[in-house]
């Protein structure tokens, strides 16, 4: 990964513990997203003081990892990802479990939950 516990990192700007399920779950999905973007895991398009465009569709390149994860933060803060936000935020749940939860979220994100699944071995 292009930045150690970025995932980490990200579930404690939403205040949310990082636990193994919830870490294994955004590791799983950094892997099916499969970009390449600077200081940017899950591929948001959020732009910022500072990011450069990495595609045509709009994925940044972030400066650092305080600005990927800011940028991240504020993509998942929108409304379209409610579920996604409250199934990583859930209480004893596998990583498997949150991606059920929040399947609708994660489309509309563009990431295919098929592979999410077949990277977590579901």
């Amino acid at each position: 990964m292009q930045f150690p516990n970025w995932h980490r990192r990200l579930l404690q700007a939403m205040g949310i513990v990082p636990t193994n399920s919830r870490l294994d779950f955004l590791a799983a999905w950094a892997q099916a997203e499969g970009g390449t973007a600077r200081f940017n895991p899950l591929n948001t398009t959020e732009k910022v003081p500072g990011s450069k465009a990495y595609n045509s569709a709009g994925v940044q390149h972030y400066s650092d990892a305080l600005q990927g994860i800011a940028a991240t933060l504020l993509t998942l803060r929108l409304h379209y990802y409610d579920r996604l936000r409250a199934a990583l935020a859930a209480d004893g749940i596998s990583a498997l479990e949150i991606l059920s939860r929040s399947t609708s979220d994660v489309r509309t994100w563009g990431t295919n939950p098929n592979t999410i699944r077949r990277v977590l071995g579901g």
